[in-house]
């Protein structure tokens, strides 16, 4: 599991990036700017995507016809626009995006912290592409410049140090990645000791760090720290408990201690399952949050071996994607996998080889970057 700092760093990036336009669009009616913005996160946050995306074109036009496309301003169309794409997993464009802004605030003036907050979105999205490579340069210059800017303290350089060591473990870089996961959790506790659960974040990445490298005693003790921060911090039945006992399930089975992993899973699942039904009554019951959650809970039967209880769930948030993201769009490639990766645990090969060969040509539309 990746780092999940509680804040929501997308919106304070958004706030840095227009406080620093601020001044130029006060004179240039800033209210109806603002209202479209307001619509844009107000959208995003239901799920409401294609109308989030209507209001962001709406919005870069609007900057780009004002200011043109060499003001840093626009870079800040460019960012909302990209965020929208991101919140729609369509990476591809939101890199293309994310990138534009990038050089652009390179060549209008001297880093400041919107350049910094440029380069952390960029590299975010090439950690969800899998580009740990990309990532990698993008995260150390953010370090770097937060170092700079705040002493080396702020929770801000901590989020960057788990993400840049979490690329590090994905490229199998362990040596590299463990003494900026002790730097991370450091920082944390000295800087917002009252919200442990980044500290648990952390703890939650080095066992998986244990994980990979085989080192499971490790990783076990490290799973039970954070999963205790978490349930004293967000209660015992919050996800991110749940996600915990996920993988802790997980560790137990790849050691063959199944009648350890059996309770744990069966916690994190009725978890999941009492999540679904609290976003399903928030957001509704095809909202693309639900299938996340859908699928987390079928990868819990999975490692369960209970793949009749699993189907069902991968099924539906297949048809959730489908029906909110459109039948070409790269998550439905990835939920027609996991479907494919079940059924070959079953031996129905022809069924897999069916749900791969759609995956395929899926992918083979998503643009090259």
């Amino acid at each position: 599991m990746i780092w999940r700092r509680r804040t929501s760093v997308t919106a304070l990036v958004v706030g840095l990036v227009l406080a620093t336009a601020i001044s130029v669009l006060a004179t240039a009616q800033e209210n109806d700017l603002g209202a479209i913005r307001k619509r844009i996160n107000e959208l995003v946050a239901a799920g409401n995507h294609p109308a989030a995306l209507v209001e962001a074109q709406k919005y870069e036009a609007v900057i780009k016809a004002r200011f043109g496309a060499e003001h840093y301003v626009y870079g800040s169309a460019l960012f909302q626009l990209a965020r929208v794409h991101e919140a729609q997993e369509n990476y591809a464009e939101a890199e293309k995006l994310f990138e534009d802004a990038l050089a652009l605030s390179e060549r209008t003036g001297p880093p400041n912290a919107v350049h910094v907050d440029f380069l952390r979105a960029l590299a975010n999205v090439y950690y969800r592409e899998g580009k740990y490579p990309e990532a990698e340069p993008l995260l150390k210059r953010v370090v770097a410049a937060n170092d700079q800017m705040s002493g080396g303290d702020n929770p801000t350089v901590a989020d960057a140090l788990n993400v840049l060591a979490m690329a590090y473990v994905k490229q199998r870089k362990y040596a590299d990645a463990e003494p900026l996961f002790t730097r991370a959790r450091t920082i944390y506790e000295k800087a917002i000791p009252e919200n442990p659960v980044n500290v648990a974040s952390t703890l939650n990445n080095m066992a998986y760090m244990y994980k990979e490298q085989g080192k499971y005693a490790d990783a076990e003790a490290l799973y039970k720290r954070a999963l205790a921060i978490d349930e004293k911090a967000l209660g015992e039945n919050h996800f991110y408990v749940a996600m915990i006992l996920h993988s802790l399930g997980g560790l137990y089975r790849l050691q063959d201690k199944n009648a350890d992993a059996e309770p744990v899973y069966r916690r994190a699942i009725a978890i999941y399952e009492r999540t679904v039904g609290a976003l399903e009554k928030a957001r509704g019951a095809d909202h693309p949050v639900v299938a996340e959650v859908l699928d987390s809970m079928a990868r819990a039967y999975e490692g369960q071996g209970k793949y009749a209880d699993a189907e069902p769930l991968y099924k539906r948030g297949l048809a959730i994607r489908e029906k909110a993201r459109g039948a070409s769009h790269p998550t439905v490639a990835a939920s027609l996998g996991d479907l494919a990766a079940l059924y070959r645990l079953q031996g129905r090969t022809e069924e897999a080889d069916k749900l791969e060969k759609q995956a395929l040509e899926i992918r083979k539309t998503v643009p090259a970057r």
